[in-house]
């Protein structure tokens, strides 16, 4: 560098410097830190997007997510244990005035058999004959002559209570002898792997997804996004994000209000 270049450059770089130094310093997010969120499955589809739409604006944001069931949620959110909950049944009375509920949409209860098992539809009676045991061979329905075998979810659950409230009735009871799974993910392994079982899933993307497995018309009406808006699906259940009444942090009053701004209802209308 010659001697007359070497003052201009010492002073560009004193004045990249000094700008460097007043240039503000980046402000921290306030909404950063990592949140739970425990509670019913079936709401984790419409749930995940919105909080990865969230964490889009807020990159320091960072949530966990648990399948504790839709009570285990409400407990969870009560106790502390979860920032936000989530469930497809309706607020328990014990949880009122500590815990609240927020709509996202709906989810379906749907009926669901091994792929290579001929039936693709069964009505509405034919549901609640074969798992109350009154009918209990394939070949009663339609299907290929075998033992009927049962794979359903915990009696606590959200999807076996809205199961039993839409296809039984007063005097109906579970046939015994059925396989009892512990999550979506039991029950669709279960089913695939029995070419005579039928079982009961969650609707959502991946049981739609799934070529290993069929889910069922009930009285010529499938489980699609529509018909679940529609109602004309009627083996429906509500989904809620669950939060504290008084109290909340920051960061999930402002995920809240995401949830009910255009951009969050936006999402939630791709699964409804």
């Amino acid at each position: 560098m010659s001697g007359a270049a070497r003052p201009i450059y010492f002073a560009a770089l004193a004045i990249a410097i000094m700008a460097a130094a007043c240039a503000p310093a980046a402000q921290p997010d306030p909404y950063a830190g990592r949140f739970l969120v425990k509670g019913g499955g079936a709401a984790f589809e419409i749930t995940q997007p919105l909080t990865a739409a969230f964490t889009k604006v807020h990159p320091r944001v960072t949530w966990d997510f648990e399948d504790l069931g839709s009570r285990g949620g409400m407990a969870a959110v009560d106790n502390g244990e979860a920032d936000l909950g989530t469930a497809s049944i309706d607020l328990l009375p014990e949880y009122a005035g500590r815990v609240e509920q927020r709509s996202i949409g709906v989810s379906g209860t749907g009926i669901v058999v091994a792929a290579a098992n001929p039936v693709t539809g069964l009505t509405r009676d034919q549901v609640r004959d074969i798992f109350s045991g009154v009918v209990t061979d394939w070949s009663a329905v339609g299907g290929t002559p075998g033992k009927i075998a049962l794979v359903v979810r915990s009696p606590d659950t959200a999807i076996w209570t809205n199961f039993k409230a839409f296809f039984f009735d007063a005097n109906t009871s579970l046939k015994p002898g059925a396989t009892f799974a512990g999550d979506l993910t039991e029950t669709v392994k279960a089913v695939k792997s029995l070419s005579v079982a039928i079982g009961v899933v969650t609707t959502n993307g991946t049981t739609r997804a799934d070529a290993s497995i069929r889910l069922l018309k009930i009285d010529g009406v499938g489980p699609s996004v529509d018909n679940l808006r529609s109602g004309a699906y009627g083996a429906r259940r509500p989904l809620y994000l669950l939060f504290k009444s008084t109290g909340l942090k920051p960061t999930i009053r402002a995920f809240l209000d995401f949830v009910q701004s255009p951009e969050g209802q936006s999402i939630i209308a791709q699964y409804q």
